[in-house]
């Protein structure tokens, strides 16, 4: 018998007991595998209603979703059946692990949950600054699928042009190009005025990374390449900055 199939015997015993109403999910989950590209504007998820649970009910969920999380696949379907009560457990299991590879899994289940969550957004902020890489990634993606904080927003966009990893600051470009699906308008251009701004970073690369996520938010270029001549690029941005006065006024 699987780890999988062990698990939801488990499950269908408490069932059985009355303990825990469980719904099985119709499909399967997809590997921990975060976006490797920069995506299209995912669709913001409303949270669950808020819901109080006796301690006893509290503890039993945080012991099924815990073995969810130490599947090779984690179902996040299943994870999300649980409703409301699964995001205290998801923080509180985040808060007391030692473990950036189990933080990390915890991360990527938020951000494919895309619940707009302040408990979320607490549980995760202070690791936009782990010395874990990986990590770092999974919780910008996270923390971005689940706020409307303008805090979060500069601090990406800092991760983008400051960053000392590539990886890091490419996959910051990503949330900033595609995960922020709870903000306002008002937030979304000062994401768009932040991307503005990578264009004048000195590395290639931040260069690139911003570009590609103002054409995300946008479907434009205005001529900017990144490794255009200084000259040529600064022509470019006066166009974005003509281009952002007009966008603010009509907003």
């Amino acid at each position: 018998m699987s780890s999988r199939e062990k698990l939801l015997s488990v499950i269908l015993a408490l069932a059985v007991a009355g303990w825990w109403v469980y719904e099985p999910a119709k499909t399967g989950a997809d590997a921990l595998n975060g976006p490797s590209e920069l995506r299209s504007m995912a669709q913001a998820k409303v949270a669950p209603e808020k819901m109080e649970l006796d301690p006893d009910t509290q503890s039993r969920n945080k012991n099924a979703i815990d073995a969810l999380l130490a599947l090779d696949r984690i179902p996040v379907e299943d994870i999300e059946h649980f409703g409301y009560s699964a995001i205290p457990i998801l923080t509180e299991l985040y808060r007391e692990s030692a473990d950036t590879r189990k933080k990390s899994r915890i991360a990527h289940v938020f951000w494919r949950l895309g619940w707009q969550s302040t408990e979320i957004e607490d549980a995760l902020m202070d690791d936009l600054d782990a010395k874990d890489p990986y990590l770092k990634v999974q919780v910008q993606w996270g923390i971005a699928k689940s706020t409307q904080s303008n805090k979060v927003i500069e601090k990406l966009l800092h991760n983008l042009e400051n960053d000392p990893s590539p990886f890091v600051r490419d996959k910051a470009a990503c949330a900033l190009a595609s995960d922020f699906v709870h903000i306002s308008p008002e937030q979304r251009l000062n994401i768009i005025s932040g991307l503005i701004g990578g264009l004048s970073n000195e590395i290639k690369q931040v260069r690139s990374s911003s570009i590609l996520a103002l054409k995300i938010h946008t479907g434009q270029t205005k001529g900017f390449v990144a490794a255009d001549t200084l000259s040529n690029r600064n022509k470019s941005i006066e166009r974005w900055n003509l281009w952002l006065t007009e966008y603010e006024q009509n907003l």
